[in-house]
């Protein structure tokens, strides 16, 4: 650059352009700032969103299932999330007993295709409606025993459930 400068003015051009560089290099760092800052905010609200959708704590719950050799009750322990409300505590622990056993010589209780149609619990009572499927038994074990041991799964599992009662497709069992 062939500039000619004089006195001052070369000292206020020289001031202004160290000032310029600085400035850039001050924009840089406020830019990594946002960027830094953007990302911290973003990882706590994934965060937040994971320790909302599941909690890291578990509870250890047991399942009755029946042997196929011995026909035998054998207890079976499963460690299950910890959810916000005993509802649907009660209602993830009713599936997973659903669901069957995870040793292979158990048996399970219910056919594969039965569901939970729905599930209330009020003033220590649970109300558990399940569906069609439920009410053929599997072999060796029949109706009564089956949901006896449901009841008695609920109730050791949820200390605070007094009365466990189960329908049928609407249908009091």
């Amino acid at each position: 650059m062939d500039v000619l400068f004089t006195g001052n003015a070369k000292k206020s051009i020289t001031f202004f352009s160290k000032t310029h560089s600085l400035g850039i290099i001050v924009v840089n760092k406020i830019v990594l700032l946002r960027q830094l800052l953007c990302i911290c905010f973003l990882l706590i609200l994934s965060g937040v969103v994971v320790v909302e959708m599941r909690g890291s704590e578990r509870l250890r719950s047991t399942f009755v299932f029946y042997d196929r050799d011995t026909n035998r009750a054998t207890v079976e322990e499963r460690l299950l999330y910890r959810e916000p409300d005993t509802e649907r505590a009660i209602y993830s622990y009713v599936e997973e007993m659903l669901y069957g056993p995870m040793t292979p010589s158990l048996m399970p209780l219910f056919l594969p295709e039965t569901s939970v149609l729905s599930l209330l619990y009020r003033n220590g009572a649970v109300f558990v409606n399940l569906s069609e499927s439920a009410a053929f038994p599997i072999e060796g074990i029949d109706l009564t025993t089956t949901l006896s041991i449901m009841e008695q799964g609920i109730r050791r599992n949820f200390p605070v459930v007094q009365t466990v009662h189960i329908f049928i497709k609407g249908y009091g069992v």
